[in-house]
């Protein structure tokens, strides 16, 4: 499986303005590159940047999923990013994975960051999201997400690969890409951290993203800072787990519901 991670400089509250941005980079890209991608990784709140404002929020069938949907088709690879949702009275920090065949798949951010009064603004979800696409078991992940390892535990080898979208900001960088190591090491699996670059009113970013594989090996290609390029492998992954089943060994939990 080919992925592309394309980290990005995201303007501020501007969806309709990012969405000319993606569009255009990532036609270029595929025009330039004709071996293409099956999965392309855009970053958290890919069309807004991070933001509170309660005004941005769209339905699920708003013009940033729409737009996930539709360029999904036109590129023929499955698109992910997260969005601002707003579902009956309540908010959500959304991942949305659009495949070419118009499946959705969606994943609600379960940590909210507090030190940005996200927990003031979005509600917390409450499931974890695995799916099948391309004979993988995926599962999705949202930036503050990565701190928390039991939430991210992968049971029996549940998920072969997790995708993290993010807003991660450059003064803690290093730690975001320490912990995504060790969260393919530890569930032995593929992990993509995918962040944005750039500013916003508020913080600083400058990309750092990583495809990592299941030894905690950045397997991660590019060479203009903005586009990211690994292919993985499904087989070479079972042949590790057979050959080292830690897995096996692993404890069993519930994890339960947040009050």
């Amino acid at each position: 499986m080919n992925i592309l991670v394309y980290q990005y400089d995201t303007l501020w509250e501007s969806p309709s303005d990012n969405h000319l941005r993606i569009e255009s980079a990532l036609l270029q890209w595929f025009k330039e590159n004709p071996q293409g991608a099956d999965i392309v990784v855009l970053p958290e709140f890919f069309s807004t940047g991070f933001t509170m404002n309660r005004s941005l929020a769209q339905q699920i069938d708003g013009e940033s999923v729409l737009f996930l949907r539709e360029l999904s088709q036109r590129l023929g690879a499955a698109l992910v990013g997260s969005v601002p949702v707003k579902e009956n009275s309540k908010l959500y920090n959304r991942a949305c994975f659009a495949t070419p065949q118009g499946e959705l798949f969606c994943y609600d951010k379960r940590h909210l960051f507090r030190m940005s009064d996200e927990n003031e603004i979005y509600s917390s979800g409450s499931g974890r999201e695995c799916f099948q696409y391309m004979g993988w078991n995926i599962s999705l992940n949202i930036c503050y997400d990565l701190r928390f390892p039991v939430w991210s535990r992968n049971v029996s080898n549940h998920y072969d690969l997790m995708i993290n979208v993010a807003n991660w900001p450059v003064q803690r960088i290093e730690v975001a890409r320490t912990l995504a190591r060790a969260r393919a090491i530890e569930n032995q699996s593929y992990f993509i951290f995918a962040n944005r670059s750039g500013e916003s009113p508020f913080e600083k970013y400058n990309g750092g993203s990583m495809i990592v594989d299941y030894k905690g090996n950045d397997i991660a290609k590019g060479d203009n800072g903005k586009f990211l390029t690994a292919a993985l492998d499904l087989e070479q992954l079972n042949g590790f787990r057979q050959k080292f089943p830690a897995w096996m060994d692993a404890d069993e939990f519930q994890v339960q519901e947040k009050q």
